[in-house]
């Protein structure tokens, strides 16, 4: 296994990514807000977590964040980190070898 990377691409324009409003110019709600800057980080996890999972592993490791502007009009949102096999200690019902303990979906 090894380094994995999950990728989401923004549009910089607020208009776009409905930061502001096409009729009055007027800015949305904060929540509205932290909602698309959230689901902005949760797609670039769930693309990363998808990489990690085809590669046959179970678990990332030191996952981090990163962005960058790639061109004037787009911004990019990358989630990384090190895609493992985690063996958890095996006790009477429990999750053994062979069995993830998380998938993509199960924890976004």
């Amino acid at each position: 296994m090894g380094p994995v990377l999950g990728v989401a691409a923004r549009s910089r324009s607020p208009y776009v990514e409905g930061l502001k409003s096409l009729t009055d110019g007027h800015s949305t709600d904060a929540e509205h807000r932290r909602d698309l800057m959230a689901g902005c980080r949760v797609e670039a996890i769930r693309h990363m977590l998808n990489q990690a999972s085809g590669a046959g592993a179970n678990a990332v490791v030191a996952m981090r964040f990163d962005h960058r502007a790639v061109t004037d009009v787009w911004n990019e949102v990358c989630a990384y980190g090190t895609a493992v096999w985690v063996v958890p200690l095996r006790r009477s019902g429990q999750i053994g070898p062979g069995r993830p303990a998380a998938t993509a979906d199960s924890v976004l």
